[in-house]
């Protein structure tokens, strides 16, 4: 039974990566934090944000939503809300 469902889960692995090979894996992305924590990887100048995509990392800048201070105030108030702390 075990071997039955370690057999099915690494089919599913096996196959997920054939079938998307440039999806990046929760190991890619601990190799691309520990690249930039250990100055590995140089932060171009004015860049603070990266995004890993198909292994690599491109510093884009966000979108212009996501630098938008209303929404990301609103989005922080209800993230409070649902873990039911203190709203400032």
């Amino acid at each position: 039974m075990l071997i039955r469902f370690l057999w099915k889960l690494f089919s599913i692995l096996v196959i997920k990566k054939r079938a998307f090979p440039k999806s990046n894996s929760i190991e890619d992305a601990g190799k691309a934090l520990t690249n930039i924590v250990l100055e590995k990887t140089t932060l171009p100048k004015g860049k603070n944000y990266a995004a890993l995509q198909a292994g690599k990392m491109p510093f884009s800048s966000p979108a212009k939503l996501a630098q938008n201070i209303e929404v990301m105030e609103k989005a922080w108030n209800d993230s409070m809300k649902i873990l039911n702390l203190e709203v400032e």
